[in-house]
Protein backbone atom coordinates (compact mmCIF):
# COMPACT_ATOMS: atom_id res chain seq x y z
CA UNK A 1 0.00 0.00 0.00
CA UNK A 2 2.74 2.39 0.84
CA UNK A 3 6.14 2.92 -0.62
CA UNK A 4 8.07 4.03 3.14
CA UNK A 5 11.61 5.87 3.43
CA UNK A 6 11.94 4.24 6.15
CA UNK A 7 11.04 1.61 8.92
CA UNK A 8 11.71 1.70 12.57
CA UNK A 9 10.80 -1.35 14.40
CA UNK A 10 11.28 -1.17 18.27
CA UNK A 11 10.81 -4.34 20.26
CA UNK A 12 11.98 -4.88 23.91
CA UNK A 13 15.46 -6.24 23.24
CA UNK A 14 16.36 -4.14 20.20
CA UNK A 15 15.11 -1.48 17.48
CA UNK A 16 16.10 -1.37 14.09
CA UNK A 17 16.26 0.84 11.38
CA UNK A 18 15.37 -0.27 7.87
CA UNK A 19 16.82 2.38 4.98
CA UNK A 20 14.15 1.97 1.91
CA UNK A 21 14.85 5.21 -0.12
CA UNK A 22 16.40 3.17 -2.53
CA UNK A 23 13.84 0.57 -4.27
CA UNK A 24 16.15 -1.01 -6.47
CA UNK A 25 15.35 -5.13 -6.22
CA UNK A 26 18.97 -6.11 -6.26
CA UNK A 27 19.95 -3.90 -3.47
CA UNK A 28 19.19 -5.62 0.30
CA UNK A 29 17.75 -3.58 3.21
CA UNK A 30 20.35 -2.06 5.24
CA UNK A 31 19.85 -2.64 9.35
CA UNK A 32 21.04 -0.61 11.71
CA UNK A 33 20.34 -2.62 15.27
CA UNK A 34 21.00 -1.21 18.48
CA UNK A 35 20.90 -3.53 21.83
CA UNK A 36 18.27 -2.32 24.70
CA UNK A 37 19.59 -2.54 27.94
CA UNK A 38 18.16 -0.94 31.41
CA UNK A 39 19.59 2.43 31.49
CA UNK A 40 18.01 5.93 30.43
CA UNK A 41 20.76 6.29 27.55
CA UNK A 42 18.58 3.41 25.28
CA UNK A 43 15.22 5.39 25.64
CA UNK A 44 17.34 8.54 24.67
CA UNK A 45 18.97 6.87 21.94
CA UNK A 46 15.75 5.78 20.28
CA UNK A 47 13.96 8.98 20.68
CA UNK A 48 17.68 10.58 19.41
CA UNK A 49 16.76 8.01 16.14
CA UNK A 50 13.50 9.04 15.88
CA UNK A 51 14.26 12.88 15.32
CA UNK A 52 16.99 11.86 12.92
CA UNK A 53 14.74 9.13 10.70
CA UNK A 54 11.50 10.61 10.93
CA UNK A 55 10.27 7.21 9.68
CA UNK A 56 6.75 7.27 8.36
CA UNK A 57 6.46 3.26 9.12
CA UNK A 58 7.16 2.10 12.83
CA UNK A 59 6.18 -1.23 14.83
CA UNK A 60 6.11 -1.35 18.40
CA UNK A 61 6.69 -5.25 19.69
CA UNK A 62 6.51 -6.52 23.18
CA UNK A 63 6.72 -2.71 24.36
CA UNK A 64 5.96 -3.63 28.22
CA UNK A 65 8.05 -2.22 31.24
CA UNK A 66 7.53 0.78 29.57
CA UNK A 67 7.78 3.37 32.73
CA UNK A 68 5.67 6.23 32.27
CA UNK A 69 8.36 9.40 31.56
CA UNK A 70 9.89 6.52 28.50
CA UNK A 71 5.91 6.29 27.28
CA UNK A 72 5.85 10.09 26.60
CA UNK A 73 9.22 10.55 25.61
CA UNK A 74 8.55 7.93 22.95
CA UNK A 75 5.62 9.28 22.38
CA UNK A 76 6.36 12.98 21.32
CA UNK A 77 9.59 12.04 19.77
CA UNK A 78 6.46 10.52 16.69
CA UNK A 79 6.89 12.00 13.69
CA UNK A 80 4.18 14.35 12.72
CA UNK A 81 4.30 12.58 8.74
CA UNK A 82 4.47 9.50 10.34
CA UNK A 83 2.18 7.00 8.21
CA UNK A 84 1.72 3.43 9.85
CA UNK A 85 2.12 3.26 13.42
CA UNK A 86 1.79 -1.20 14.20
CA UNK A 87 1.45 -2.49 17.45
CA UNK A 88 2.11 -6.45 18.01
CA UNK A 89 1.74 -7.17 22.47
CA UNK A 90 2.41 -3.89 23.75
CA UNK A 91 1.01 -2.44 27.18
CA UNK A 92 -2.02 -0.55 26.87
CA UNK A 93 -1.16 2.56 28.84
CA UNK A 94 1.66 3.53 26.36
CA UNK A 95 -0.78 2.75 23.08
CA UNK A 96 -3.94 4.42 24.59
CA UNK A 97 -1.12 7.78 24.58
CA UNK A 98 0.32 7.41 21.07
CA UNK A 99 -3.15 7.33 20.22
CA UNK A 100 -3.98 10.60 21.63
CA UNK A 101 -0.67 11.89 19.94
CA UNK A 102 -1.88 10.12 16.48
CA UNK A 103 -5.00 13.22 16.75
CA UNK A 104 -2.30 15.64 15.22
CA UNK A 105 -1.04 13.33 12.39
CA UNK A 106 -2.40 12.04 8.74
CA UNK A 107 -1.79 8.29 9.93
CA UNK A 108 -3.15 6.48 6.97
CA UNK A 109 -2.80 2.70 8.59
CA UNK A 110 -3.39 1.49 12.57
CA UNK A 111 -2.58 -1.95 13.45
CA UNK A 112 -3.23 -3.06 17.15
CA UNK A 113 -2.53 -7.15 16.48
CA UNK A 114 -3.05 -9.55 19.35
CA UNK A 115 -2.50 -7.08 22.36
CA UNK A 116 -5.32 -8.06 24.75
CA UNK A 117 -6.91 -4.42 24.67
CA UNK A 118 -9.34 -3.13 27.00
CA UNK A 119 -12.77 -1.44 26.34
CA UNK A 120 -10.97 2.02 26.54
CA UNK A 121 -8.40 1.54 24.20
CA UNK A 122 -10.94 0.27 21.81
CA UNK A 123 -13.16 3.58 22.22
CA UNK A 124 -9.59 5.35 21.72
CA UNK A 125 -9.62 4.06 18.33
CA UNK A 126 -13.22 4.78 17.53
CA UNK A 127 -12.90 8.50 18.18
CA UNK A 128 -9.78 8.43 16.40
CA UNK A 129 -11.54 7.24 12.92
CA UNK A 130 -14.90 9.50 14.12
CA UNK A 131 -12.28 12.27 13.51
CA UNK A 132 -11.76 11.08 10.13
CA UNK A 133 -8.39 12.18 9.61
CA UNK A 134 -7.50 10.36 6.35
CA UNK A 135 -6.86 6.99 8.23
CA UNK A 136 -7.07 3.99 5.31
CA UNK A 137 -6.38 0.86 7.09
CA UNK A 138 -7.49 -0.29 10.83
CA UNK A 139 -6.13 -3.71 12.08
CA UNK A 140 -7.64 -5.30 15.30
CA UNK A 141 -7.05 -8.63 14.43
CA UNK A 142 -6.71 -11.32 18.06
CA UNK A 143 -8.89 -8.70 20.10
CA UNK A 144 -11.75 -8.57 22.37
CA UNK A 145 -14.08 -5.81 21.63
CA UNK A 146 -16.74 -5.42 24.28
CA UNK A 147 -20.20 -3.55 23.72
CA UNK A 148 -18.74 0.01 24.45
CA UNK A 149 -15.78 -0.46 22.45
CA UNK A 150 -17.73 -1.88 19.31
CA UNK A 151 -20.32 0.96 19.52
CA UNK A 152 -17.35 3.82 19.66
CA UNK A 153 -15.77 1.90 16.39
CA UNK A 154 -19.06 1.25 14.63
CA UNK A 155 -19.79 5.64 15.12
CA UNK A 156 -16.22 5.89 13.83
CA UNK A 157 -16.69 3.98 10.91
CA UNK A 158 -20.30 4.88 9.67
CA UNK A 159 -20.19 7.67 7.55
CA UNK A 160 -15.86 7.31 7.44
CA UNK A 161 -14.57 8.88 4.50
CA UNK A 162 -11.34 7.50 3.63
CA UNK A 163 -11.53 3.81 5.97
CA UNK A 164 -10.56 1.19 2.83
CA UNK A 165 -9.75 -1.62 5.25
CA UNK A 166 -11.11 -2.87 8.96
CA UNK A 167 -9.80 -5.93 9.54
CA UNK A 168 -11.48 -7.91 13.20
CA UNK A 169 -10.07 -11.16 12.28
CA UNK A 170 -10.38 -13.84 15.12
CA UNK A 171 -11.14 -10.87 17.93
CA UNK A 172 -14.02 -11.59 20.20
CA UNK A 173 -17.07 -9.31 19.50
CA UNK A 174 -20.40 -9.99 21.97
CA UNK A 175 -23.67 -9.63 19.68
CA UNK A 176 -24.82 -6.69 20.62
CA UNK A 177 -20.57 -4.67 19.65
CA UNK A 178 -21.66 -7.10 16.26
CA UNK A 179 -24.37 -6.18 15.31
CA UNK A 180 -23.69 -2.38 15.97
CA UNK A 181 -20.50 -2.55 13.67
CA UNK A 182 -23.10 -4.26 10.69
CA UNK A 183 -25.16 -1.48 10.92
CA UNK A 184 -22.64 0.75 10.83
CA UNK A 185 -21.74 -0.44 7.26
CA UNK A 186 -25.01 0.25 5.98
CA UNK A 187 -24.08 3.76 5.46
CA UNK A 188 -20.35 3.58 5.01
CA UNK A 189 -19.39 4.62 1.58
CA UNK A 190 -15.53 4.07 1.62
CA UNK A 191 -14.75 0.68 3.04
CA UNK A 192 -13.78 -1.83 0.41
CA UNK A 193 -12.59 -4.53 2.46
CA UNK A 194 -13.91 -5.78 5.79
CA UNK A 195 -12.81 -9.23 7.69
CA UNK A 196 -15.09 -10.53 10.00
CA UNK A 197 -13.72 -14.13 10.00
CA UNK A 198 -13.50 -16.19 13.14
CA UNK A 199 -15.38 -15.79 16.53
CA UNK A 200 -17.38 -13.30 15.23
CA UNK A 201 -20.98 -15.38 14.96
CA UNK A 202 -22.37 -17.99 17.33
CA UNK A 203 -24.73 -19.04 15.20
CA UNK A 204 -28.02 -17.04 16.73
CA UNK A 205 -29.50 -14.11 13.66
CA UNK A 206 -27.93 -10.60 14.01
CA UNK A 207 -30.18 -7.32 14.38
CA UNK A 208 -30.08 -5.55 11.11
CA UNK A 209 -29.01 -8.71 9.05
CA UNK A 210 -25.72 -9.60 6.78
CA UNK A 211 -28.21 -9.76 3.78
CA UNK A 212 -30.22 -6.69 4.44
CA UNK A 213 -25.97 -4.54 4.51
CA UNK A 214 -25.15 -6.25 1.59
CA UNK A 215 -28.87 -4.68 -0.11
CA UNK A 216 -27.43 -0.53 1.38
CA UNK A 217 -23.98 -0.87 0.68
CA UNK A 218 -22.61 0.17 -2.29
CA UNK A 219 -18.99 0.30 -2.15
CA UNK A 220 -17.67 -2.82 0.11
CA UNK A 221 -16.22 -5.55 -2.33
CA UNK A 222 -13.92 -8.46 0.08
CA UNK A 223 -16.66 -9.60 2.64
CA UNK A 224 -14.93 -12.15 4.89
CA UNK A 225 -17.24 -14.44 7.27
CA UNK A 226 -15.04 -17.67 7.33
CA UNK A 227 -14.81 -19.64 10.18
CA UNK A 228 -18.02 -18.51 11.86
CA UNK A 229 -21.38 -19.81 12.64
CA UNK A 230 -23.91 -18.35 10.71
CA UNK A 231 -27.36 -19.73 10.64
CA UNK A 232 -29.28 -20.71 7.71
CA UNK A 233 -31.94 -18.16 7.67
CA UNK A 234 -28.76 -15.58 7.29
CA UNK A 235 -27.06 -17.29 4.69
CA UNK A 236 -30.13 -17.88 2.64
CA UNK A 237 -31.16 -13.98 3.33
CA UNK A 238 -26.57 -13.23 1.96
CA UNK A 239 -27.79 -15.15 -0.97
CA UNK A 240 -30.77 -13.45 -1.73
CA UNK A 241 -29.04 -9.99 -1.49
CA UNK A 242 -26.00 -10.88 -3.51
CA UNK A 243 -28.66 -10.25 -6.51
CA UNK A 244 -29.08 -6.79 -5.78
CA UNK A 245 -25.74 -6.00 -4.53
CA UNK A 246 -23.26 -4.29 -7.83
CA UNK A 247 -20.29 -3.83 -5.47
CA UNK A 248 -19.19 -7.06 -3.98
CA UNK A 249 -16.06 -9.16 -5.67
CA UNK A 250 -15.05 -11.67 -3.08
CA UNK A 251 -17.24 -13.34 -0.29
CA UNK A 252 -15.26 -16.30 1.72
CA UNK A 253 -17.38 -18.52 4.21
Amino acid sequence: LFQPESLLIITQSYYIIMDTTNTESEREEEYETFRLNETDSVVADVVQRLHETKPIRIRFSFAFSLTTEDIHKLVDALPHAIQELCFEHCQCSFMKICLTRLKSTRIQRLALTGNDIDDELIQAVGELLQADQGLRQVELKHNSLQRDGATAMANGIANHSTLQTLDLSDSMVNNAGRDALIKAMFTNNSIKVLSLAGKMFDGSPTAHGIGNMLRANKTLQDLDLQRNRISKSELLDIASALSKNRSLRWLHL
